[in-house]
């Protein structure tokens, strides 16, 4: 009876894993904010925002900082420490004691650069299997797949890069904002990924354990 009760315990005690919303870029509504909250359990809760998609870092997470307040999150931090070990050590610790983790805009190899892609991998999904959540815009939200699209090479092709590989298909964002069908399709054909999906400006994803549980706009989702 005992050992059933222990059991039962640590079943429940288990943290659920955190959800994860895409957006293709563009302006970030306060809608998309107002999903972000629930889904993190409410506006008091703790919320980090990483900068390093930017060149300006600190810059970035400071503007992104001071929208999440404006639209409701009262327990916001913006970070963009100068990468290194301490800062890996010092984001380690506020990622995995926060209920969400905001990345905006800019260039998904930078995040990439500044971390450290095993770095990143490693700390994003012990953050999600502990139940915090993510929020991903334009190159936020690219750098989430793993390969991502790093951009393009000198031949107009998409260019393959190590991404963090929160969700197992790939991103691409501003999709038909920038005519961006064709290196979906041909990043699909020649990589080794089986699914991807298009989100246009003002469109957004919201997946729970690899799984799309809601959508807004029409995200476009092709298959190899």
């Amino acid at each position: 009876m005992l050992s059933s009760l222990l059991l039962t315990a640590m079943v429940s005690a288990t943290p659920e894993p955190g959800t994860i919303i895409l957006a293709g870029g563009g302006k970030t509504s306060p809608k998309v904010v107002a999903r972000f909250l629930r889904a993190i359990g409410g506006a008091d809760e703790k919320i980090i925002v990483l900068g390093y998609s930017s060149a300006e870092p600190q810059k970035s997470a400071d503007g992104s900082t001071q929208f999440l307040k404006e639209n409701g999150a009262k327990n916001v931090i913006a970070f963009g420490d100068q990468p290194g070990p301490a800062t890996n050590r010092k984001l380690a610790h506020l990622v995995l004691n926060a209920k969400g983790v905001w990345m905006p805009g800019g260039d998904q190899k930078r995040l990439v650069a500044a971390l450290g892609a095993q770095f990143a991998q490693k700390l994003f999904r012990q953050a999600l299997d502990n139940g915090v959540c993510f929020f991903g815009t334009s190159a936020g939200a690219m750098v989430l797949s793993n390969p991502m699209i790093g951009g393009m090479t000198d031949d107009n092709l998409p260019l393959r890069s190590e991404g963090i590989g929160l969700v197992p298909f790939l991103v691409d964002t501003h999709y038909r904002n920038r005519d961006r069908q064709v290196r979906l399709k041909f990043a699909l054909d020649h990589w080794p990924v089986e699914r991807g999906v298009g989100i246009s400006e003002g469109e957004w994803i919201v997946i729970r354990e690899g799984k799309l549980i809601e959508s807004e706009g029409k995200p476009e989702w092709l298959s190899r």
